[in-house]
């Protein structure tokens, strides 16, 4: 879903951080876990994965959900600046931003580790998801410019137009794609965070 996710995104040809790309590195070395063990872990290659820890690839957004969720972290976890104050306040010029390529960018609307996770979503036209996830949780997507499809399990369809919502579980297969010609915006809201 959105952080949640997170929410659209890293492409395969978008280069990740270096900071991102070693924390990455170092999350896999923490959990004690080789690039053969952490390919396993994860369904992706071992010279994939260590192509993105050198930051010399990216990933997309369900690549990342997989290798984030495979060390026991999120993606906001894994973003997040270790002096960031926690607060209730976030006001617009101190939100945490991810510029996560083809179109995206993710705003946390939340800085407090709590069990929401709150993200203003801004999709270019045609921005994607590229892939479908699932993961523990429910969410609730709120269009607030722009359309949006949203596709569950492959058998369910949405069309999202302003001022439409969207809640379901996250353990269904999702994937979504920015269907304006112009910019989409909405608020995506995960419980527990999981991006």
């Amino acid at each position: 879903g959105g952080i949640a996710a997170a929410f659209a995104l890293i492409s395969a040809c978008t280069e990740l951080g270096l900071a991102v790309a070693h924390r990455l590195r170092s999350l896999r070395n923490e959990k004690g876990l080789s690039l053969r063990a952490a390919a396993e872990r994860t369904g992706l290659s071992a010279s994939f994965l260590s192509s993105v820890e050198r930051a010399q690839t990216g990933a997309s957004l369900s690549t990342l959900r997989r290798i984030t969720a495979a060390y026991g972290t999120t993606l906001g976890e894994l973003l997040r600046e270790p002096d960031l104050q926690d607060g209730r306040l976030v006001r617009r010029h101190e939100r945490r931003v991810l510029e996560a390529g083809h179109g995206i960018r993710i705003e946390d609307l939340t800085r407090a580790a709590g069990q929401l996770e709150s993200q203003l979503f801004v999709l270019g036209p045609g921005a994607t998801s590229d892939g479908y996830y699932a993961h523990a949780g429910e969410e609730l997507m709120f269009v607030l410019t722009g359309s949006l499809a949203v596709w569950l399990d492959e058998r369910e369809y949405y069309e999202l137009a302003p001022g439409d919502a969207l809640s379901f579980p996250s353990t269904l297969t999702h994937r979504f794609r920015a269907l304006d010609p112009t910019e989409t915006r909405l608020i995506w809201i995960n419980t527990p965070p999981t991006f």
